[in-house]
């Protein structure tokens, strides 16, 4: 009995804290706003993720300003900061060699590494490989990036061709039929035990 008044109060007290919980149209449409107004590409000058330049204490980072995308490179030592490169240079010179209009200001550089003397970019950038000399204004296109083979989902292999390959992995049925009549054996005692618990603590 008291067993099943303590379960009928859990269970208003559940009740009652959904129903206060549960939030209105107007909640939603609030929360929804909200997100709109802070999205990522309205919040400046922050998630700063340096990527340290091996050999150096120097690192780089992409800054979000209203104005677009700065790289921009910091000196541990010297506590000194500047611009990576030249975005408006190495806009045009893409532009050029893509024949696609680049904005200085939306560059997005996949993959870029950055030499010790920060003078030397590699990226990604169009599913090109390129290499930057940011002093010389020199851009030097390497190659295609490799098209990555997708393996096929263990659920997408044809088993007609693969029968004899799974076949072999396959444990003998005799001893799978003995496991399974051990696992239905302790599975009956289990139940059989708590039943039996259960009616002695007069719960059932």
């Amino acid at each position: 009995m008291k067993v099943g008044k303590l379960g009928w109060l859990v269970a208003m007290f559940l009740s009652g804290g959904m129903a206060v919980a549960q939030g209105t149209a107007d909640d939603y449409r609030r929360a929804y706003a909200l997100k709109e107004k802070f999205s990522a590409d309205k919040v400046f000058y922050s998630n700063v993720n340096p990527q340290w330049i091996e050999g150096t204490h120097q690192f780089w980072y992409v800054r979000n300003t209203p104005d677009g995308r700065l790289y921009v490179s910091v000196d541990a030592d010297k506590k000194a900061r500047k611009e990576l490169f030249d975005s408006h240079r190495l806009a045009k010179a893409l532009g050029a060699a893509s024949g696609k209009e680049v904005k200085p200001e939306a560059l997005a550089l996949g993959h870029l590494s950055v030499s010790k003397g920060l003078d030397t970019l590699r990226f990604v950038f169009n599913n090109q490989r390129w290499m930057y000399a940011s002093r010389k204004n020199q851009l030097v296109n390497e190659g295609a990036v490799p098209l990555l083979i997708r393996q096929k989902h263990w659920m997408e292999v044809d088993d007609e061709k693969t029968a004899s390959l799974v076949q072999a992995n396959l444990l003998p049925l005799k001893t799978l039929q003995r496991w399974l009549l051990q696992a239905l054996i302790t599975l009956h005692v289990v139940l059989a035990t708590s039943t039996a618990s259960i009616q002695q603590t007069g719960l059932a």
